[in-house]
């Protein structure tokens, strides 16, 4: 046998045994790679086999980037959600082999990978226009670098990570980053009720008044479902997100998969309230004209037949209803921005309760904490914001269609 694998030689954070596939080059040098897992094991020795058999084997001296960065691909398929995946390997062949990959893996430094960050900084541009990235898609371009030689640096084959001796304020600097940054839009409170009033009637009204009244993402709104509903207490389950996502083949299809911070708990407004007591009447009314041709995914906002909206869908629908309105040109996501920021600047409520009511990534330990104790608190926040949209002494708050 060419390559042998040892007995499991301990097990990493994810309970996955760790084993050493260790083989003979061709000029007679002993090699070894601990490798995580005893399938990706196995077929680590295959692939190293196979190779020294078709006398395809490159020497681990020899190795170049190109050749690494798809064996890191093939690797991070596996461990990676797959929108993820997709972003790591457009990266890597788009423009890191193309620019790097001919190189020596261990001839490859900070001098290198810096030059081409800031190529990439004036012409990265690849769909024919002039320019170059956006800061934010450079720091992806460095995160990927950074995982790259970090897993290289794991397998031996490397003695440190090049990316470490790199300061990302030295490729862009922190003013050349607040000058591109795109500055989130808050709507007033005239604004917020002129917007409801605009999508009132629409596909657009629910979506557009949960974000607005619960911070929730697009994905999240579109995957809410009536069991996670309570409207008698007024709290709401974020357990799902709906998104697109393309598959190995090319083609894509619409999924449900986990919220991006985690499930949560959300407070309802009682505006909000009377809106979805209202759509559940709606809903049966269609439900019971579709017939069997109803399809029932128990989704709180979807098509007339019951189906999810395509995420694009509401967001395109979403622009032309602004630009077609006098209001700053938000985006859907500025909706959930506008939320946090009154209930932080505006009312005053407590960073944990806004954190917990946002299912921000930051403070998690927060949310899975305080999750029971706070939803008093977070009642207290919604009655707060929708008082302050809908001046209780004083009935402003826009008429609700009947959907």
């Amino acid at each position: 046998m060419m390559a042998s694998i040892s007995k499991p030689l301990g097990v990493d954070k994810n309970g996955k045994k760790i084993y050493q596939v260790s083989w003979r080059e061709p000029g007679g040098k002993q090699r070894h790679k601990k490798v995580h897992g005893e399938d990706e094991a196995r077929l680590f020795r295959a692939q190293i086999e196979l190779q020294l058999l078709q006398g395809k084997y490159t020497s681990v001296t020899n190795m170049t980037l190109s050749e690494y960065i798809f064996t890191w691909i093939e690797r991070e398929k596996r461990s990676k959600k797959y929108k993820t995946f997709l972003d790591y390997q457009l990266i890597s062949t788009k423009h890191i082999l193309p620019t790097l990959g001919k190189m020596k893996l261990k001839d490859v430094k900070a001098f290198h990978l810096r030059n081409y960050l800031l190529e990439k900084k004036e012409n990265g541009r690849l769909d024919g226009k002039p320019g170059g990235l956006h800061p934010t898609t450079l720091k992806k371009h460095m995160r990927t670098l950074h995982l790259i030689f970090e897993c290289a640096k794991q397998d031996d084959l490397i003695a440190e990570n090049p990316v470490d001796r790199l300061d990302f304020s030295q490729i862009v600097t922190p003013a050349e980053q607040k000058a591109r940054k795109r500055q989130m839009i808050v709507l007033s409170r005239a604004e917020i009720q002129e917007l409801l009033s605009l999508a009132n009637g629409t596909p657009l009204h629910l979506p557009v008044a949960i974000a607005l009244m619960t911070g929730a993402r697009l994905g999240e709104v579109l995957a809410l479902k009536w069991t996670n509903i309570n409207l008698k207490s007024r709290i709401a389950n974020i357990t799902e997100n709906l998104q697109r996502q393309k598959n190995e083949a090319g083609t894509s299809r619409l999924v449900f998969t986990s919220p991006k911070s985690g499930p949560r708990c959300i407070a309802l407004p009682g505006y909000l309230v009377e809106l979805l007591k209202q759509e559940k009447k709606a809903q049966a009314e269609r439900k019971r004209a579709w017939g069997t041709a109803y399809e029932d995914y128990d989704l709180v906002c979807c098509q007339d037949n019951g189906r999810p909206w395509e995420p694009s869908n509401i967001s395109n629908k979403f622009r032309k209803l602004v630009d077609a309105s006098n209001l700053p040109r938000v985006r859907y996501h500025d909706l959930r921005h506008t939320f946090l920021t009154i209930l932080a600047e505006e009312l005053r409520i407590g960073l944990n309760t806004v954190a917990l009511q946002a299912g921000h990534a930051d403070p998690g330990f927060t949310s899975r904490t305080y999750i029971h104790s706070n939803v008093a608190a977070l009642v207290g926040a919604a009655d707060a914001y929708n008082n302050y949209l809908f001046d209780q002494g004083n009935d402003t708050s826009p008429s609700i269609a009947s959907q």
